[in-house]
């Protein structure tokens, strides 16, 4: 997946209307920054600390990754599923899982 497809995906997730719920505030602000990221191929963490939630952190860095040229893709593809309303294999929790918990020790 290129650069240019990731953020196309993205979009289109956020265009869903699930995406809108309460319970998906953080992956929507995540995803949001994640775009911001990917558009200016941001290779650092500066800026994730203004984001509200751990999940949104999580969601940003993998972008941050993305940039980096770190395996990431499947983790997008999971997450809009799961935004869609589709049951994510059990993969995308554990990877989501430990990221927050990185996030939750570096604070």
């Amino acid at each position: 997946m290129t650069k240019p497809d990731l953020i196309r995906k993205i979009k289109l997730i956020l265009k869903h209307e699930n995406i809108n719920k309460t319970e998906n505030a953080g992956a929507k602000q995540g995803l949001e920054k994640a775009i911001e990221i990917l558009e200016s191929n941001q290779r650092d963490l500066s800026g994730l600390d203004e984001l509200d939630t751990t999940q949104a952190k999580a969601i940003a860095m993998f972008a941050i990754d993305f940039n980096n040229m770190k395996p990431c893709r499947a983790f997008f593809v999971a997450l809009g599923e799961s935004i869609e309303g589709k049951v994510p294999d059990e993969k995308f929790y554990k990877k989501l899982w430990k990221v927050m918990d990185e996030q939750n020790k570096n604070k």
